[in-house]
């Protein structure tokens, strides 16, 4: 390959000793890459089945980078159409909010310690546990006034 570099001219690569034979294996290799990463790829999407939802791209660099509070804004909206953001302190999940405005407490804080997929996983069930909370709270209170407006989310008080 070293030749290749010393005279970039097609035709000087035809003097190369089995050329095609080497450009054959580095298919095969690139192959065999290709394939390594689909795998993982469908593996991730088997366990974290939002993750269908990102093209290849995206969920390779959320999984390469999911350490970073910038990669994880700003895939989060594609994972999860209703949430606009999420409020990360410490390397936990303490909220999530609606492109509207609307913030949501989590009940229980979610570690965003790798692996993300199972971070996603636990995000979902305490997103479903702390919506169902509100729920019962808000047709727990006694009536429709300015606190009940100032302490939901404007989906709950549209379901309840």
């Amino acid at each position: 390959m070293k030749e290749i570099a010393d005279d970039p001219r097609v035709v000087s690569v035809n003097r190369i000793n089995n050329v095609l034979s080497i450009i054959e294996t580095l298919q095969s290799q690139i192959s065999r890459c290709q394939n390594a990463l689909s795998s993982y790829i469908t593996t991730k999407r088997n366990v974290f089945s939002r993750f269908y939802f990102l093209s290849d791209d995206d969920l390779l660099e959320i999984l390469g980078q999911s350490s970073k509070e910038a990669i994880i804004q700003k895939h989060i909206r594609k994972l999860f159409p209703g949430i606009f953001k999420l409020i990360i302190q410490d390397s936990r999940i303490v909220a999530f909010c609606s492109e509207e405005g609307d913030e949501v407490s989590l009940t229980n804080p979610i570690s965003i310690t790798p692996p993300i997929e199972e971070w996603l996983n636990t995000l979902v069930t305490e997103i479903k546990t702390t919506l169902k909370a509100l729920i019962k709270k808000c047709l727990e209170s006694d009536a429709f006034d300015d606190r009940v407006i100032r302490d939901f989310p404007m989906q709950i008080i549209c379901l309840v």
